[in-house]
């Protein structure tokens, strides 16, 4: 239940989790599986007997999770400073520890369990949910900012004005856009261009008679 980074100086205190499963009822298969467990006892390990279901389940919301955000955390490139809090430095561990571990490793929990594509899915939508209430709170700060406690009727007479301007200088755009775009002015510049080529025709019609003469 711990990667070599978790486990490169000892393994005493880490969770050991195992499931007994197809060794039968003879002796010598269940001699050989506790004398496998004593490997692990004898290195310190809290061993802990559980079924693959609940195992999975329980390394869904804490393996993946802790390998997922120190991943997410190690993209930002985070630095270490003099200022450094005790909560940051357990952050800058996070990620040198869950960056530490081979990408095969983080990419084999979501691979092979199924617990795990359900808890990116709630990071997912708890991060939305922060991010919603975040700026909601924003925009009510900002807002009150803007608008105070209040009526300001001063401040009501600028955006008033300014909206009220704003119309105008777009009606007047559309005005223009429109009879510039129109059908009449569109028929008349036609008509100019036609009237243009004709009369070049007529004097390039000129210059060939005059040199034929």
């Amino acid at each position: 239940m711990f990667g070599p980074e978790s486990g490169k100086d000892s393994w005493a205190g880490l969770p050991f989790m195992y499931d007994k499963v197809r060794i039968g009822n003879e002796s010598d298969r269940l001699e050989r599986c506790e004398k496998f467990l004593d490997i692990f006892k004898k290195e310190g390990c809290k061993m802990v007997e559980m079924s693959c279901a609940e195992h999975d389940r329980y390394a869904a919301e804490s393996q993946f999770v802790t390998h997922l955000i120190g991943r997410v955390l190690g993209k930002l490139g985070l630095v270490s400073s003099e200022i450094n809090t005790k909560g940051y430095n357990s952050v800058l561990e996070l990620v040198k520890n869950t960056e530490g571990d081979s990408f095969d490793l983080f990419l084999g929990l979501i691979l092979h369990n199924k617990n795990s594509l359900q808890q990116l899915v709630r990071v997912v939508m708890a991060l939305q949910e922060i991010m919603t209430t975040l700026f909601g709170e924003l925009h009510r700060v900002y807002r009150k900012q803007l608008f105070g406690q209040k009526r300001r009727w001063g401040r009501y007479w600028q955006m008033f004005w300014c909206v009220a301007v704003g119309l105008w200088v777009g009606l007047v755009i559309g005005f223009v856009t429109e009879s510039c775009t129109s059908n009449a002015m569109l028929t008349d510049v036609k008509n100019a261009l036609r009237k243009n080529q004709e009369h070049r025709r007529r004097i390039i019609m000129m210059k060939i008679e005059r040199l034929s003469i």
